[in-house]
């Protein structure tokens, strides 16, 4: 995998020629180009659900008294990503910014038309609107950012490259739009962390990950 911040196509080219060369497949992630570019979502894939609100939690203010609103915004997306995953919805950008700040109360009806309950979803729609979207306001330009970004939809994952042998190139157009490239990375790379985590726990033979990755 190669994460270009900038993009550079010198680079590129050479990349894409040695992986030609190698007989592997090619899959290039270009946030800015969106119709060039495969789908990768960095909050699709996890072990534990908790980890989405990690990522999340990861681009947000953290100094000083931010401290509190990014610690709600984690409960927040904790819960809205718990109460997708119950009902049976994949978790994107897009479905975060629907059902955290503009209707959590639709998810939680969706819940119990399919038979499940969301009581910490339900007990989030209940409190009074004013308070909450002050205190989600650190996630609101976030989840709006990257949820406008066509390419981050559910598609290629860390586990489909690796199993593939597969060559990734991401380009995130930082000089185009640094506040998102940041975002994007941060979460690509604890994707990848959290991939490689499990590949640990569901370590049942004497070999390493280095099987799939070499640095």
């Amino acid at each position: 995998a190669v994460i270009d911040p900038k993009g550079d196509d010198r680079l590129l080219d050479v990349v894409r020629l040695a992986t030609r060369r190698a007989g592997r497949p090619f899959r290039h992630f270009s946030l800015p180009q969106p119709d060039e570019s495969i789908r990768y979502n960095p909050i699709g894939h996890y072990l534990q659900t908790r980890e989405v609100a990690d990522r999340i939690a990861a681009v947000l203010p953290s100094q000083g008294e931010a401290q509190t609103f990014r610690n709600y915004g984690w409960e927040v997306v904790d819960t809205v990503a718990r109460a997708l995953e119950t009902a049976g919805e994949p978790i994107t950008f897009g479905a975060l910014r629907r059902y955290a700040i503009e209707a959590p109360d639709e998810l939680a009806r969706l819940a119990r038309e399919r038979g499940k309950r969301c009581p910490a979803l339900e007990a989030l729609a209940r409190r009074p609107r004013e308070h909450y979207l002050k205190m989600v306001s650190a996630l609101v330009p976030v989840l709006t950012r990257l949820a406008g970004c066509e390419a981050l939809a559910p598609g290629w994952s860390w586990e489909q490259g690796a199993t593939e042998h597969e060559v990734a190139y991401f380009f995130l157009g930082s000089l185009l739009g640094a506040e998102t490239a940041n975002s994007v990375a941060k979460m690509a790379l604890l994707d990848f962390q959290s991939f490689v985590g499990k590949r640990y726990v569901a370590f049942t033979e004497r070999r390493g990950v280095r099987r799939f990755f070499r640095v």
